[in-house]
């Protein structure tokens, strides 16, 4: 049912500071958007994704919150646009602490080579690439539903009669042959 992310939500103490970091040291794209009456807002684009930005304690903005908006309580990973060295040098090179790193990690799609920062409101980013070792399609289990297991089942199972009815008729067209 669900394809991807489209945004993420992130409370901010100084929103001004999480634009600032969010912009210069990790590239994205500031995006303003919103209707009259309400304010206009921010957010951060980077890929196709984004983080729509809401200031602590502001309940002007829009129309929903969640239960408990927290600043610093998102843990997030991000896959870096280009190399993890290159963005360990510009970590560096905007004085920005590395707390671990980097390290191999499981990713959502393969093994993955992180480091570990915190943004200004002390929310743990996570910055990986893909772990250059690790196989085109690394093994990865996944929980189905029962639903999801019979597609995939009754799919395994068309497959292997296609091929048992391929293999069938072979042999029968190598036995008239012989005849």
């Amino acid at each position: 049912m669900i394809k991807a992310f489209d945004h993420v939500v992130m409370t901010c103490r100084h929103l001004d500071a999480s634009v600032d970091f969010y912009t210069r040291v990790l590239g994205m794209q500031l995006e303003l958007f919103g209707e009259p009456p309400k304010p206009q807002r921010k957010a951060l684009r980077f890929g196709d994704q984004k983080f729509n930005l809401h200031q602590a304690g502001d309940k002007s903005v829009t129309d929903i919150y969640a239960q408990q908006p927290t600043p610093g309580s998102l843990d997030l990973c991000l896959l870096a646009a280009v190399p993890l060295d290159e963005v360990i040098a510009k970590l560096k090179a905007e004085n920005v602490a590395i707390e671990v790193g980097p390290v191999k990690r499981t990713g959502a799609r393969w093994p993955i080579r992180s480091v570990y920062l915190r943004d200004p409101d002390n929310n743990l980013i996570e910055i990986a690439e893909q772990w250059q070792d690790a196989p085109a399609a690394a093994t990865v289990t996944t929980v189905t539903t029962a639903a999801t297991a019979a597609t995939v089942t009754t799919a395994a199972t068309a497959a292997t009669a296609a091929t048992a009815a391929t293999a069938a008729t072979a042999a029968t067209a190598a036995t008239a042959e012989r005849k």
